[in-house]
């Protein structure tokens, strides 16, 4: 990421999103021995492994990635990412933010995430059981929902990214 950071956040999912990685992983790790023990045939046990497997490492890449949301306002942008998956918003792109809570039912779920909300298409960066973080209006009449444990912090710090491009 470019420039020095004036906001840097981790913003991880709570502890009832773990224990139900955990709990999946669980289930799988026993959908894979109850497979193995199976009496069937070699080619149909193969492939039941194959596909539980190919399952796990989606599961697991999905979890690892939309667990954690990393947010950052350097000197230029306000950066937004889970994963390999990310967004950036230059300085001069940036028209408001405000804090917010998300409202899921609204976008139906976490993490990237789409609704239309009165007439407009809003687009969610959000961490499972996260309640808070800061909606993003662009000059192009976009809209950005970025999940944050401080979202007065957040706020704070892309308005002075803000204040620094128009001065």
């Amino acid at each position: 990421m470019n420039g020095r950071a004036r906001n840097r956040e981790v913003v991880g999912a709570s502890r009832w999103f773990d224990a139900l990685g955990i709990v999946a992983g669980a289930a799988l790790a026993a959908g894979l021995v109850a497979t193995w023990r199976a009496g069937d045939s070699d080619g149909e046990r193969a492939m039941a492994l194959a596909v539980l497997v190919g399952v796990g490492v989606v599961l697991v890449l999905v979890w690892r990635w939309f667990a954690r949301l990393q947010v950052e306002v350097d000197e230029r942008a306000l950066r937004f990412r889970f994963g390999p998956v990310r967004c950036t918003l230059d300085a001069e792109r940036i028209a408001g933010v405000t804090p917010q809570a998300y409202r899921w039912w609204r976008f139906g779920g976490w993490g990237l995430r789409f609704a239309r909300i009165e007439g407009r298409l809003v687009r969610a960066w959000s961490v499972p059981f996260v309640r808070s973080g800061v909606a993003v209006e662009t000059t192009d009449g976009r809209q950005y929902y970025v999940s944050s444990r401080a979202p007065e912090a957040l706020v704070h710090a892309v308005r002075a990214l803000g204040e620094r491009r128009a001065g």
